[in-house]
């Protein structure tokens, strides 16, 4: 606001100028819509909005309110949602002059129902748990605006609960998908969805909502329509189809992102302490390496058994993290197994020189001395693995 209006709206105050409307302002508003809404239905039948040259679109957007709850062992999530709906109804058109410039009516979907406004039947497809499809214009809370360009508004709040395709094959830096669908009973040469709208319009707000839940945050909403001909083919358009065989439906995928700060320290850190004694002990001489490689096996199952308690239950696939943990164990003690066959070849050979047994101790000092090599280089190779995790 730069200074002229600021000055001007001072002025407005200290003249103490009343800036709502007074009571025959509202009773003239009051009059004309009442007037409004006896003439545009006059002659309303309640009957699909039809055009000529092109079937009704209407456009659906959506706003993520607020996520509810998350349910990994079921694989759903509850989330408070807002869908608007815009569509054009010639037969609601006026001319604002004739109605004290009133240029909008609104109000609850029961304030048209002795008009019998006509609201498109919108299912809710792959609900779980419910072996009926929902429409949304069945909800409670429907609010309408209709414009006098014979634009109609719907705004709908719902608490939804969708299903999501959890896999969590790269814990912890996971993505989840949670799905569901628009459907209409109408075939496509009557109603379509607009190829337009969607989550643009409001996923610019998505930052300034609350849109996380326990782990997880979500960070992107996409959305496409796609038509079913005959109930069995999916496309994308219709094309050469004939449109009366088609069916529009609208789907949305939410993407959410696993955000869990706590797991540097509760899998990565003690992992890199793990990959760190394990180089130790091939550098240390095997009376001392042993030990180190006893402690580190020690170590790794306390961590195998915490990790449990850690890692989301139910999940489809062992994690990376869990596939490099389980790894680590089992060459920890292949290599407690050879640093104990190394002490004891190393002590005979201290004892007598025999030709096969001298053999076999060069056989044993070449080996440990790649496997000095070796641990460095895959200790560097697991340490980026598990910060990557």
């Amino acid at each position: 606001m730069d200074v002229s209006t600021g000055l001007q709206l001072l002025n407005l105050i200290s003249l103490n100028i009343n800036l709502t409307p007074s009571p025959a302002e509202y009773e003239k508003r009051f009059e004309a819509d009442d007037k409004i809404r006896r003439d545009i239905f006059r002659k309303y039948d309640g009957s699909m909005p039809f055009r000529k040259d092109s079937p009704l679109q209407i456009l659906p957007v959506l706003t993520i309110d607020h996520i509810r709850s998350l349910d990994q062992n079921k694989g759903t999530m509850t989330v408070a949602m807002s869908f608007l709906f815009t569509w054009m109804d010639d037969r609601l058109a006026w001319n604002s002059s004739n109605y004290s410039g009133v240029q909008t009516i609104t109000g609850h979907k029961f304030d048209f129902y002795l008009h019998d406004l006509w609201l498109p039947t919108l299912h809710l497809a792959d609900m779980p748990g419910s072996a009926k499809q929902q429409d949304l214009f069945k909800n409670h809370d429907v609010d309408i605006v209709i414009h006098k360009s014979g634009t109609v508004r719907a705004s709908i709040k719902a608490l939804i609960t969708t299903p999501c395709y959890f896999g969590f094959g790269d814990y912890p830096n996971d993505y989840q998908n949670c799905t569901f669908t628009l459907m209409s009973p109408y075939f496509a040469d009557a109603f379509q969805f607009s190829d337009w709208g969607g989550f643009a319009y409001s996923k610019y707000l998505l930052e300034d909502r609350i849109s996380d839940v326990q782990d997880f945050m979500l960070i992107n909403v996409d959305s496409h329509r796609y038509f079913m001909y005959l109930g069995m083919d999916v496309v994308e358009n219709i094309g050469t189809l004939p449109p009366g065989y088609c069916r529009g439906f609208y789907r949305y995928v939410l993407t959410l992102k696993r955000m869990n700060k706590l797991v540097f320290s509760q899998l990565t850190a003690p992992m890199i302490v793990i990959i760190v004694l394990m180089t130790i002990a091939g550098f240390l001489p095997n009376r001392y390496g042993l030990p180190v490689l006893l402690a580190t096996l020690g170590i790794e199952l306390m961590f195998t058994i915490s990790m449990t308690d850690v890692l989301p239950d139910n999940f489809n696939g062992m994690p990376n993290i869990g596939i490099l943990a389980i790894l680590l164990v089992i060459e920890t003690m292949v290599l407690t197994a050879w640093k104990v066959f190394s002490i004891y070849t190393r002590n005979n050979r201290r004892l007598k020189v025999v030709k096969e047994e001298d053999q076999i101790y060069q056989i044993v000092i070449w080996t440990d001395r790649v496997l000095m090599v070796a641990l460095i280089v895959e200790g560097m190779i697991n340490i980026h693995i598990a910060k990557a995790n």
